[in-house]
C-alpha cells in the first residue's frame, strides 16, 4: 500500500442506489423512508474504515440532460422511472455527505463519472481510489488510480487496478472502453454493434487490441459477426464517444476542502438521531476518531464526556436510612421505573447485584446487593424492604424489557405484581417496522442521549467480566441511567400513545400486551421436560435415513459428491444430469440449487425428492435433534423464550430454541414432539383453536355463508370443496379437501395460481380457474379483500380488531414487487394479527383460573400446553375449552380441540 496521501472520489448517484437496493424497505420512527440512506451511510462509513483516505469528494449526477443527451437523444432513454421512495432520500444523501464534511460536487450538463475523471486528471500523484457501483469509471485506472466497486449488495468489494483489471478481463482500462463501444450498454441504451455481446467485444479486443484494429482487420473476421460490425461501424464509434468519460469538465479539485476530518459532531449526532442510525455513529473507526476528537468525544473509554449526566441526581442507596427513604418514596408513588443489574443474561443462572428506579426525570437510586467490593447492604434486607412495593399490584411497575428484571426477582424470592408498561413492547407497538427497540436506541432516538455502554464497565469479549466486579459508584451512574432513560422514555410513550392516531394501540397494550408479560416471564422459567434418550435413541433412527438417503443420492448422480455443496450439486443436476433449468433462478455463482427452486424440478429425475428429503432430515438433525438435549436445564427442562416484539402481526416469536417451527404435519416433525414430555404422574393437555384465521377472516368480511357454516359446526375445507368441485358434502374426497384447505388458508395472502400450482400439484391453468371459482363463491371474501388493500393504499397501514398498526408505506411505490409484498402483508395483518390477539387474551383470561398445579408451558401460535396432574387431566380441558372459546365474541363462533398425553406428539 502506497504511503501516499489517499484520495478517494465517490461515485454517489451509483452508490446512493446501491444502497436503496441493497437494503430492504426502512424507516423512522417518523414514517420516513431510510434504506436507500442507510445503505448509502454504511457504505460511505466502510470505505472510510478501509481505505483510511486523506481526502474524500462525492460526485453526484445532477438533474437534466447532460452534453450526451445532445449528441444522442435517446442516451439513457431506457432508463425506468426508479421507485419514488428513492428520490424522496437524496435530499437526505446529501445531508450525510455534508455532516460527514465531505464535498459534494454536481455540474449541470456532466455526469458523476466526467466529474470524477476530470478530478483524477487532476489529482497528480496522490493515491486515488474511485468508489462506485458499476464498471463505467474502469476506463480510469492508470498507475496511481484504482476502482474500488461493490459486487453484489455493498459486502461484497473488490479493488481493481492495472493488474487486476489484467487478470479479470485481459483487457487494459483503454480496451475496456473500446470493448464497451462494441457491445454498448443496456442501462444508458449505449446501442454498441447489435448482436455483439460481451463475450464477443472483449475477445475482438483481446485478439487485436483496438477498436480501430479491429476495424482495420475486418477481412479476417467473417460470417455475421464480421457483416455486423461493418454494417454498424458509425454506431460502434459513436457509443465509443458516449462511453467516454470526459476529463476536462469545467471543475476544479480543491483538496484543501476535501480533507476528511472536519466534520460537525452536533450536526451528525442529530441528523443521525432524526434518521435512526445510532448504530451507525461506532462505525467511523477509532484511528479517525483520534484524528477528530470533536465528533464523537470518546476520549479515554472510562471518561466520556455526556452532557446530561452533568444535571442528574443519581443516589447509591448503602444504608438503611437511605433504603427506608427509597422504600418511603416508592410506596407513595403510583408508578416508578425499575431495572436489574445481574451477572449475566440467563435468569436461571444469573446472579442479582443490583436494582434501580427512578419516579421522575433526571433522579434514579441505585441499589447494590451483589458486588465484589464495596459498601453494600444484604440482599435478604433490600429485598425484604423492597417486598411490599414491589408486589403491591396497586403500584405500577414500568421497565425495558421487564419481563426480565421480573425473572430475575421471582428467582431471587420476590414475586412483581403491577407491571403497568414495557417501553421496549411500547416502542415496537407504536413502530413495528423498526430496526431496533433497545433502550439504548431508544434513549438516542427520542431523547438525543447517547447512554453509558456496558462495555465501559466490564469490557467485551472473551475477557469480559461480570457486573458484580465494577466499583459501586461506577455502577451507580451506569444502572441509575437505565432507570431514569426508561421513566424518560415511558412518559414520551404515554404522551404519544395518547394521541388520537395511538388510542388504539394504548388499549390494545393495556388489554394484552402489559398483562401478558408476567405469563411469558412464568412460562419461560417452568420450561417443559425434555427426555434426552429418547432423542438419542431417534437419532440412531435418523443417521441411518440420512446415511441410506446419500447412497441412494450418489447412485442417483452415478458418483459420490458434497451434497452439502451448492456448487458440486449444481454440477450434478444441471450438466451431468442435464436437468431442465427453465425457470431457475441464477444466483453469482450460477444455476440456484435452494429448496424453492428444486421443488420447481420434482418428477424431473428421482434424485430430485431424494435431495429434498435428504435435506429435511438434516435440517431435524440438525435444528432439533443434536442441538434440544444440549439446551436443557439444571432442571431437566428446556426452556424457550418468547418474544413480543418481533413479529408485526402480533404472534408471539420463540427462540433459543424455536419450538414454533418443529414440524408438526410430518411422522418425523411429531415423533420429535415426543421428546417434550409430562413428568411422571403428570400429563399435557393441548388446546387448539380450530381455523381462527378462517373465523376472523369470516367475520372482518362479513360473508354470512362462512359464518353459517361455523355457527353449522361443518368442516369448513369440506365445505369449501363442495362448492368448489360441485359435489354433495359427503363425497368430498381427501384430495378434494387438501386443495379447498389450502386455497381458504392461501387465497386471503395473495397466493397466486403458480403458488397453488407447486402446493397441490394442479397445472397452472387448472389452478388460476380453483382461484376464480373461489371467489365466485366466496364474493364477500373477495370483497373484504380488495376493501383491505384500498384502504392500505389511502391510510398506508392496516390494524387489527384491537387496534394493533401495521405500517405498509411500500404499497403506494412504484416497484410492483414491493407493492405486491405490502398488499398480502396488508391484508394479513388484520387476519392473523386479530387471531394473535384472541389468543393473548385467552391466556391472560386463563392463567388466574388454574389452579396451583396446573401450569401454562408453552403458546405455539394457535395452540396452548398445559401441565397438570394426571387426575386433573379431563377438567383442565373442559375449563381451557371454556376460557378460550368465549373469550371474546367474534360474531363466528370460536372452537377449540383438546387433547391429553403425555408426551407433546401424542397432542
Amino acid at each position: 500500500m502506497s504511503k501516499k496521501p489517499t484520495l478517494v472520489l465517490v461515485d454517489g448517484s451509483a452508490v446512493f442506489h446501491r444502497g436503496y437496493h441493497a437494503i430492504p424497505p426502512l424507516s423512522n420512527k417518523d414514517g420516513v423512508p431510510t434504506n436507500a440512506t442507510y445503505g448509502f451511510t454504511t457504505i460511505l462509513l466502510k470505505v472510510i474504515a478501509e481505505l483510511k483516505p486523506t481526502y474524500m469528494v462525492m460526485a453526484w449526477d445532477m438533474k437534466g440532460p447532460t452534453f450526451r443527451h445532445e449528441m444522442y437523444p435517446e442516451y439513457k432513454g431506457t432508463r425506468v422511472k426508479q421507485p419514488d421512495d428513492l428520490y424522496e432520500q437524496m435530499p437526505w444523501a446529501r445531508k450525510v455527505t455534508e455532516a460527514l464534511g465531505i464535498p459534494w460536487v454536481e455540474l449541470a450538463r456532466y455526469e458523476a463519472d466526467d466529474i470524477i475523471g476530470t478530478f483524477v486528471k487532476q489529482s497528480g500523484d496522490l493515491d486515488t481510489i474511485i468508489v462506485t457501483g458499476d464498471k463505467d469509471e474502469f476506463q480510469l485506472i492508470n498507475d496511481t488510480t484504482r476502482v474500488y466497486t461493490m459486487q453484489r449488495g455493498f459486502t461484497d468489494t473488490t479493488i481493481y487496478d492495472l493488474a487486476k483489471m489484467q487478470e479479470r478481463y485481459g483487457l487494459t482500462p483503454g480496451q475496456f472502453l473500446d470493448a464497451k463501444a462494441l457491445m454498448g450498454d443496456s442501462s444508458d441504451n449505449i446501442p454498441g454493434v447489435p448482436g455483439v455481446g460481451e463475450k464477443t467485444a472483449m475477445a475482438l479486443i483481446q485478439n487485436y487490441g483496438t477498436l480501430d484494429a479491429v476495424y482495420d482487420n475486418l477481412e479476417k473476421i467473417p460470417g455475421k459477426l464480421g457483416e455486423r460490425l461493418r454494417d454498424n461501424k458509425e454506431l460502434a464509434y459513436h457509443s465509443h464517444e458516449l462511453s467516454r468519460i470526459v476529463q476536462d469538465a469545467p471543475v476544479k479539485l480543491d483538496l484543501a476542502a476535501a480533507e476528511l476530518g472536519q466534520y460537525n459532531r452536533t450536526e451528525i449526532h442529530d441528523l443521525f438521531r432524526e434518521l435512526g442510525f445510532k448504530g451507525l455513529l461506532s462505525k467511523l473507526p477509532p484511528e479517525m476518531v483520534e484524528t477528530v476528537p470533536s465528533l464523537f468525544d470518546l476520549g479515554e473509554p472510562q471518561k466520556k464526556d455526556r452532557a446530561h449526566l452533568k444535571s442528574v441526581k443519581y443516589h447509591s442507596v448503602t444504608t438503611e436510612k437511605d433504603l427506608a427513604e427509597l422504600v418511603a418514596t416508592l410506596e407513595k408513588t403510583k408508578i416508578f421505573a425499575m431495572d436489574t443489574e445481574t451477572t449475566g443474561l440467563d435468569v436461571l443462572t444469573a446472579d442479582l447485584v443490583g436494582l434501580s428506579f427512578s419516579v421522575k426525570p433526571a433522579e434514579a437510586y441505585y441499589v447494590p446487593v451483589g458486588h465484589q467490593a464495596g459498601k453494600q447492604l444484604a440482599k435478604d434486607v433490600v429485598l425484604g424492604a423492597l417486598r411490599p412495593a414491589l408486589t403491591n399490584p396497586a403500584i405500577g411497575k414500568v421497565g425495558h424489557n421487564i419481563k426480565y428484571d421480573y425473572q430475575i426477582l421471582h428467582e431471587a424470592g420476590v414475586v412483581v405484581a403491577g407491571i403497568a408498561w414495557d417501553t421496549m413492547i411500547a416502542a415496537f407497538l407504536l413502530n413495528p417496522t423498526g430496526r431496533t427497540q433497545s433502550l439504548d436506541d431508544l434513549a438516542f432516538s427520542e431523547l438525543g442521549i447517547d447512554m453509558i455502554p456496558i462495555t465501559e464497565l466490564i469490557g467485551a469479549g472473551k475477557s469480559q467480566a461480570t457486573f458484580d466486579t465494577t466499583d459501586i459508584a461506577e455502577a451507580t451512574t451506569y444502572a441509575c441511567e437505565d432507570a431514569d432513560m426508561s421513566w424518560r422514555i415511558y412518559e414520551k410513550q404515554v404522551a404519544e400513545m395518547g394521541h388520537k392516531d395511538a388510542v388504539g394501540v394504548a388499549k390494545l397494550a393495556a388489554a394484552t400486551e402489559w398483562p401478558l408479560i408476567p405469563i411469558l416471564a412464568d412460562m419461560e422459567l417452568a420450561g417443559i421436560e425434555l427426555d434426552s434418550k429418547f432423542l438419542h435413541d431417534f437419532n440412531k433412527v435418523i443417521s441411518a435415513k440420512i446415511l441410506g438417503l446419500e447412497e441412494d443420492i450418489y447412485k442417483a448422480a452415478e458418483q459420490h459428491f458434497n451434497i452439502g455443496s451448492p456448487s458440486q450439486l449444481a454440477e450434478i443436476l444441471y450438466n451431468k444430469l442435464a436437468l431442465s433449468a427453465v425457470g431457475i433462478k441464477k444466483g453469482k455463482t450460477g444455476l440456484s440449487t435452494a429448496a424453492d427452486q428444486l421443488e420447481k424440478m420434482r418428477g424431473m429425475h428421482p434424485i430430485i425428492e431424494l435431495i429434498l428429503e435428504y435435506r429435511e432430515l438434516m435440517k431435524l438433525k440438525n435444528t432439533y435433534i443434536d442441538t434440544l438435549p444440549q439446551l436443557v436445564a439444571a432442571d431437566g427442562r428446556v426452556h424457550t423464550s418468547y418474544s413480543q416484539t418481533i413479529a408485526a402481526t402480533g404472534r408471539l416469536s420463540s427462540n433459543s430454541p424455536n419450538l414454533q417451527n418443529i414440524p408438526v404435519r410430518t411422522d418425523l416433525g411429531r415423533e420429535i414432539r415426543k421428546a417434550f414430555v409430562a413428568p411422571k404422574g403428570r400429563v399435557l393437555v393441548g388446546a387448539d383453536y380450530s381455523q381462527i384465521e378462517l373465523r376472523v377472516a369470516a367475520a372482518l368480511a362479513k360473508d354470512e355463508a362462512m359464518i353459517q357454516t361455523f355457527r353449522d359446526g361443518i368442516d369448513l375445507h369440506q365445505q369449501t370443496a363442495a362448492e368448489l368441485y360441485t359435489v354433495p358434502l359427503e363425497t368430498v374426497t381427501k384430495q378434494q379437501r387438501y386443495n379447498a384447505k389450502t386455497i381458504n388458508f392461501g387465497v386471503m395472502y395473495g397466493m397466486s395460481a403458480h403458488g397453488l400450482s407447486v402446493a397441490t400439484g394442479m397445472t397452472r391453468e387448472e389452478s388460476a380457474g380453483f382461484i376464480q371459482r373461489y371467489f365466485e363463491v366466496r364474493p364477500k371474501l373477495k370483497a373484504y379483500i380488495e376493501e383491505t388493500k384500498l384502504f392500505a393504499r389511502e391510510h398506508e397501514y392496516t390494524e387489527t380488531l384491537f387496534g394493533r398498526r401495521r405500517p405498509c408505506p411500500e404499497i403506494n411505490s412504484n416497484n410492483q414487487i414491493l407493492v405486491n409484498a405490502a398488499e398480502r402483508m396488508a391484508v394479513n395483518v388484520p387476519i392473523q394479527g386479530t387471531a394473535a390477539d384472541i389468543i393473548k387474551l385467552a391466556m391472560i383470561a386463563l392463567v388466574p383460573r388454574l389452579d396451583g398445579d396446573a401450569r401454562l408451558l408453552l403458546q405455539i401460535h394457535d395452540e396452548l400446553i398445559i401441565e397438570t396432574d394426571a387426575s386433573k387431566g379431563e377438567a383442565v380441558a373442559a375449563l381451557i375449552r371454556d376460557v378460550m372459546t368465549n373469550v371474546y365474541d367474534l360474531g363466528v363462533p370460536l372452537a377449540v380441540d383438546t387433547e391429553i398425553g403425555t408426551n407433546w406428539g401424542e397432542l
